[in-house]
């Protein structure tokens, strides 16, 4: 009689002959199995079954027995051969297993005399039972590193089944990697294909599902830690200064925290500055102009390109405007090679009113009003450049201008120029210029001196610079408005612009 059974699961044991059981004893015990050795590299052909000393209760028996592989159950089908219990079990036998028969002592004979105790041997078809062992795991516990793609290097003290260390392992927090094998796969590297975070803690885990290729599981999970990043202060800015074309020079900025009350700034700052920005450390180059504010807004590039660096120089694109205070913050965030970022803001101020920043100013102006006349004679009109004088009256009279004749006179302008700056003569050229209403007299301007003055020269007019506009003046009968121009275009030869537009209109 064949029927179909379920096996409970059970750990697994030793095999043993049920002790006291004799040739002729009345007593109910088993006196054969199979198999009945220990190991079976090849199970193909191997039978299952148990020889009891009599007759048995077939359904107890079946009731009281169980087969398992690796601790699972396994189904399976009875068939009995007198007093010999034959288990056909529902899947082949495989290699690398752990199998385990058990009978326990409630299997009756057919006086209802059981076993004395539970039965039950076992048996392995796995080439080996040795456990695989962890040699070595680096990163070692607790150590701390500095390299962003560093490897995960485990070694075994044998080879492992790669399948079982893909189930097996696990980093938090997870990143993305490969794994390369060597040494006849008991050398496993996980290498990162990201970068781990900088001071992060990671925990690395080798779960006990692990095996060696018999099969043979470590005893025991592994578990580790390691940390990324050995630097934990932040960077801070050390000083803030000018530059010179792209080198750091000697003004040093002093901050104003936001807790200061009121507000420091520097005086003297020239026009065509740069900034330069020192930090405690390298740090990051990505992203530090978020970290910058300027106001008002202005134009600059950082021209180390450099991933890291401990400073950097903030090349202007355009020009500091003159008699304009500047702020500066330097905000939190900007991180250091590992990851630290920034803890305070600070925040430089700066007024642009150097010495060599000064835009050019007309001081007075003085037209030639008698080309004719000799050395010492009076013979111009001298007019101071503000409102005092417009409208006041310009001497063009008809006695040394012929109406209708073309006479060459010219006006000398007297600017006030920012330290070590002259007069951009083709500057001047293009934005000074003399309208006259009414039709009154027509001005050609032919040229721009500033040195080798013909007679008479100019006036030396302290803290002043003269250039002469040279031109030929055609005068008419009739009465005018004669106004002198220099547009907002103007620049120094420092490249000072004027502060704004300039005119002088005076009567004829």
């Amino acid at each position: 009689m064949v029927r179909h059974v379920y096996a409970l699961a059970l750990v697994s044991g030793l095999a043993f002959l049920a002790s006291g059981c004799a040739l002729f004893a009345p007593r109910f015990c088993i006196v054969g199995w199979s198999p009945n050795e220990p190991r079976l590299a090849d199970p193909s052909g191997l039978r299952v079954w148990i020889r009891f000393s009599g007759k048995a209760n077939r359904d107890s028996v079946e009731q009281a027995f169980s087969f398992t592989k690796d601790g699972g159950a396994v189904y399976g089908d009875f068939a009995w051969e007198g007093d010999v219990l034959n288990f056909l079990p529902a899947e082949t036998f495989e290699k690398n297993r752990g199998y385990e028969v058990v009978l326990s002592a409630s299997a009756e004979d057919e006086k209802g005399v059981s076993l004395d105790e539970d039965f039950h041997f076992s048996f392995s078809t796995k080439a080996e039972d040795d456990r695989p062992t962890i040699v070595s795991v680096m990163p070692a516990e607790g150590a701390a590193l500095t390299d962003l793609y560093a490897s995960v290097v485990m070694t075994f003290s044998e080879a492992v089944d790669r399948a079982s260390l893909y189930a097996a392992f696990s980093l938090s927090p997870s990143l993305r990697g490969r794994y390369d094998w060597s040494a006849g796969d008991s050398v496993c590297a996980f290498v990162p294909l990201e970068p781990y975070s900088w001071q992060t803690e990671y925990s690395l885990t080798l779960q006990n599902g692990l095996s060696d290729l018999s099969g043979n599981s470590i005893a025991k999970p592994y578990k580790s830690r390691f940390t990324v990043g050995t630097d934990t202060s932040p960077p801070s800015v050390l000083r803030l200064s000018n530059s010179l074309n792209g080198v750091e020079g000697g003004i040093v900025l002093a901050p104003s925290l936001p807790s200061d009350a009121g507000s420091v700034f520097c005086e003297g700052w020239e026009s065509t500055w740069g900034l330069a920005l020192v930090f405690s450390e390298s740090v990051e180059r990505e992203g530090l102009e978020s970290r910058i504010r300027l106001e008002p807004a202005w134009g600059y590039t950082i021209d180390d390109r450099a991933a890291l660096g401990s400073s950097f120089i903030l090349k202007p694109q355009e020009r500091f405007a003159r008699d304009t205070l500047y702020s500066i913050a330097i905000l939190k965030g900007i991180k250091d090679a590992q990851g630290n970022a920034s803890a305070v803001e600070s925040v430089y101020k700066f007024r642009v009113n150097g010495a060599a920043t000064a835009s050019p100013v007309i001081a007075r102006l003085r037209f030639r009003n008698n080309p004719a006349s000799l050395p010492g004679e009076a013979s111009y009109d001298e007019k101071r450049c503000d409102h005092r004088d417009d409208y006041s009256a310009i001497t063009i009279g008809s006695l040394q201008f012929v109406v209708g004749t073309q006479v060459e006179t010219y006006a000398d302008l007297y600017f006030s120029l920012a330290a070590g700056a002259s007069i951009n003569l083709f500057s001047l050229m293009n934005e000074f210029s003399i309208e006259a209403t009414n039709a009154c007299a027509s001005f050609f301007i032919k040229k721009m001196q500033s040195s080798g003055f013909a007679d008479p020269q100019p006036d030396g007019i302290p803290g002043t610079t003269c250039v002469r506009a040279i031109m030929d003046l055609q005068n008419a009968s009739d009465s005018g408005i004669v106004t002198f121009k220099i547009g907002d275009g103007l620049v120094d030869s420092a490249g000072n612009p004027i502060a704004g537009a300039w005119r002088l209109s005076l009567l004829k």
